[in-house]
């Protein structure tokens, strides 16, 4: 083509070409100048150390820098403390992983059974400001943010800090505390975990940050600096993998049994959610900047090529120029040459939302699917979170299908074909589903829940209580499982069994653990019942949830009263208990009648109150009332607070001295069992002891009288009464009967002798006892059901009609009927008797009379 001219049309073509890669160039320029390219570096620990939950350094004599974890039946005892210097990273750095690598130093004294060892990283509430340790160390918050230790094969352990560091982008470098945390509950008692330690050698801490740099700037990551310092690459040019979504540390586990499925339309993820998991966190969406500038570069190239090849049809027309019939022909023709910039820029876009793997998902997903329970309608299935990640699960699920389900947006709440939260008289409990079945229930089977407490011996051993050991409450629920599996089952349904077993340690320390239990059952499991779902110290929030998630609860130790149970009906059944407003009217009946609010000029009653709203109100229109007509016109009062059994220890010793200061001769107390039967009088019982004070006492089944006769001093007894509804917790063997006596407590005890599972005496067997009441109260109940749809109203309607029918092992009579949930019919009178037959205090009976509850 040499020596001739080039067409107008490809002249300017060219022009426009090389404009457009002019502007490609200068986008790549520009990428490269930010420097926001990945990195990844190596950081130092800029300080270290550990603290006691004693008053003394228990590793004086050991190098002061180690970082030392001790845990003793799963709870801390020694807590480590680490704090990394982030400041040798480049200003306005995004960590998108950091790993932390810690290795144990040799010492065989410092490492004791840490096989044994679990261990989390929890974020520091304030910066951790020195080495070795620490006599005022920097608290700590697992609550908000932590991450799970792993031990490796070489004995290292390995902390992926992403979220953590996070927190720290926000609110300040503080550290991280190393904690021992509880193993995994259903683990087998022999199997626990008990004394601990692993000491990390100081020297050896290390750590390796992924992250993205910032646009340069005087100040290292976290403030001002005079010369950033070099981030050293990882030996080998290993970049961290991107730090997975990190698990809360386990707190209840869960163990299904074999036959359960996973529950319908709920994707499954890798690792189980546990009791004790935080709420789904949003992840902070973060667009690398790189990514940014691509886009904006292929869409001006884009554009350009379309303008190009628009310019290229005008020039080659002929004939006169007419603008706009050429123009839209342009356009047409030039669109083919669009598809490859188009999908590149439609690649690059997709890259600049999602490449560094955190979307605009919310993990675990915070909206699910609604479950369909409309009358024959269908469960719908469990959706995704809104915008979650993929591989991202929701939370919310739905029910099975054709049933009617708390399948729903959130935690309590209903979706279509359920009520909501206004249901019901205040809104407690779901609507009924009419003639569908339950959650849980298909025409073959029936999931049930069972929860239990492991490890009870160590509180009471802690307080130096001697209470009879009730065995392994699993194998007992296993038999009595098998036994009704091969009797009928549940309506013709072959019961399939959901096991969850909380620590006696973890039960004390949290104070929402029967709630956390409720979600696991009935989120995750959809159970159409349990057995003991609820208890103390969160009661009546425990059974709200099953009531609003549709799920029957047969709970034994039940503090609610009857506004409770009207408002929550059909849901709540306390088998062993009687609802607590009728409790006081028995028990306030039952001694006046024995002349004790009567006396002499100096009488004055105290009462003991555990302090929550249903206590609070059965005291303001039951016991007070009851009182005042009883000539008792201003009783003393002190409430107690729910908390710890410590904490509680330690207001009743205030309770105490309150008392004996006011002059108080006479005790009753109201939700005494509200942190398990006995709790308040005993704890009350043994300060008084210590302080000289000996008040008469007025007792009910809720303050286990028996347990009282073996456990306080034999005067502070003297001219107790006692109204009663369950032997077991009443008297002895001696002086009611010896085990097994009655016809429900010889079943009882044939089916559980056939599985291995044998008892000397009542107390011990009172877990299985409660058990047979329940399991057999469910069965009674669902007996005309049979080839029929099973759920909660249906099951209630029939259930009402046993009166007292009903299954009968624990009590002196048990009673079912319209307004009677809780199923205490009857109680007896007692009153101690001092140095029972040669030895320390008992409990016997005033007459053999049992009267009407």
């Amino acid at each position: 083509m040499s020596g001739q001219s080039i067409p107008r049309h490809r002249r300017l073509r060219l022009r426009l070409l090389a404009v457009a890669s002019g502007l490609a160039a200068g986008a790549a320029l520009l990428l490269s100048a930010s420097g926001a390219v990945a990195a990844t570096g190596r950081l130092s620990a800029q300080y270290q150390g550990y603290a006691s939950g004693g008053s003394h350094d228990p590793y004086a004599g050991d190098n002061p820098q180690d970082v030392h974890v001790d845990g003793f039946g799963g709870q801390p005892v020694v807590t480590g403390y680490v704090r990394l210097n982030l400041d040798s990273l480049p200003a306005g750095s995004t960590i998108d992983g950091l790993k932390l690598t810690l290795t144990p130093n040799s010492s065989q004294s410092d490492n004791v059974a840490a096989a044994q060892a679990a261990i989390e990283a929890c974020i520091l509430d304030q910066p951790l400001s020195s080495n070795g340790y620490q006599a005022s160390p920097p608290p700590y918050d697992c609550n908000k943010v932590h991450a799970t230790g792993a031990s490796q094969a070489n004995g290292d352990w390995t902390f992926e800090l992403a979220p953590l560091a996070r927190q720290w982008e926000q609110k300040g470098n503080t550290g991280l505390a190393l904690v021992a945390y509880p193993p995994p509950n259903g683990t087998p008692i022999g199997a626990a975990p008990s004394a601990w330690s692993v000491a990390f050698d100081h020297t050896k801490t290390a750590a390796a940050a992924d992250y993205t740099p910032g646009a340069l700037s005087s100040t290292t990551f976290f403030g001002p600096a005079a010369v950033p310092a070099p981030v050293q690459p990882v030996p080998g040019g290993v970049v961290p993998a991107p730090a997975p979504a990190v698990q809360p540390a386990p707190a209840v586990n869960p163990v299904p049994a074999p036959s359960v499925p996973p529950s319908p339309g709920r994707a499954a993820t890798p690792t189980t959610p546990t009791i004790g998991s935080a709420p789904p966190q949003a992840t902070q969406a973060r667009v690398s900047n790189r990514w940014v500038w691509l886009t904006a570069a292929l869409g001006g190239a884009a554009l350009l090529m379309l303008l190009v090849g628009a310019g290229q049809q005008l020039l080659r027309g002929g004939g006169p120029l007419r603008l706009g019939a050429r123009l839209g022909s342009a356009l047409s023709v030039s669109r083919s040459q669009l598809a490859t910039p188009v999908a590149v820029l439609a690649l690059a876009a997709v890259f600049a939302l999602g490449f560094t793997g955190q979307a605009l998902g919310v993990t675990g997903g915070a909206a699910g699917g609604s479950a369909l329970g409309a009358a024959g309608g269908t469960g719908g299935s469990g959706g995704t979170g809104s915008g979650s990640a993929p591989g991202s699960t929701a939370t919310g699920s739905s029910s099975a299908p054709g049933s009617t389900g708390p399948g729903a947006t959130g935690r309590g709440s209903l979706g279509p074909g359920g009520s909501g939260p206004g249901s019901g008289p205040s809104g407690i409990a779901a609507s009924t589903n009419g003639g569908l079945d339950g959650p849980g229930v298909t025409s073959t089977t029936v999931r049930l829940g069972f929860v239990y407490v492991t490890n009870t011996q160590a509180a009471n051993n802690a307080f130096g209580f001697k209470v009879a050991d009730v065995g392994n409450e699993q194998s007992e629920e296993q038999a009595l499982v098998a036994y009704v599996n091969h009797h009928g089952g549940i309506a013709g349904r072959q019961i399939q069994p959901v096991y969850v077993a909380v620590d006696n340690a973890q039960a004390e320390s949290d104070p929402t653990i029967g709630e956390e239990v409720c979600h696991k059952l009935t989120e995750d499991y959809h159970v159409f019942a349990v057995i003991g779902g609820a208890g103390p110290p969160d009661d009546a929030n425990a059974n709200a949830c099953y009531a609003q998630a549709g799920t029957l609860n047969f709970d034994a130790q039940a503090a609610v009263d009857l506004t409770f149970l009207k408002q929550a009906s059909p849901y709540i059944w306390p088998t062993e208990e009687a609802a607590l407003d009728r409790t006081m009217r028995m028990e306030i009946g039952g001694l006046q009648n024995r002349g004790f609010f009567s006396g002499s000029p100096n009488h004055k009653l105290g009462v003991v109150i555990a302090q929550d709203p249903v206590n609070d109100r059965v005291y303001q229109q039951v016991t007070l009332p009851a009182l005042q007509a009883a000539g008792v016109r201003s009783p003393d009062t002190f409430y107690v607070p729910h908390d710890t059994v410590s904490d509680i220890a330690n207001t009743m010793k205030q309770a105490v001295v309150h008392f004996q200061v006011d002059g108080v001769t006479n005790v009753i107390f109201q939700g005494g069992g509200s942190y398990g039967v006995g709790s308040y009088a005993i704890l009350f019982m043994v300060d008084a002891a210590s302080q000289h004070y000996n008040p008469r006492y007025g007792l009910s089944s809720d303050d286990a009288p028996v347990a009282l006769a073996q456990n306080v001093p034999e005067d502070q007894l003297q001219g107790a009464l006692a109204v009663g509804i369950s032997p077991g917790t009443d008297t002895d063997d001696q002086h009611y009967g010896q085990w097994p006596f009655t016809p429900g407590e010889k079943k009882c005890a044939s089916i559980e002798s056939a599985a291995g599972n044998s008892f000397s005496s009542r107390e011990g067997a009172l877990v299985i006892i409660l058990l047979c009441d329940s399991v057999f109260e469910f069965q009674d109940g669902a007996q005309a059901l049979s080839g029929q749809p099973l759920n909660a109203q249906l099951w209630a309607d029939q259930a009402m009609k046993l009166g007292s029918n009903v299954f009968n092992a624990g009590m002196y009579r048990r009673y079912i009927g319209p307004g009677h949930w809780d199923t205490a019919g009857g109680y007896r009178l007692l009153h101690a008797m001092l140095n029972c037959e040669g030895s320390s205090a008992c409990f016997v009976y005033d007459n053999a009379n049992t009267y009407s509850g």
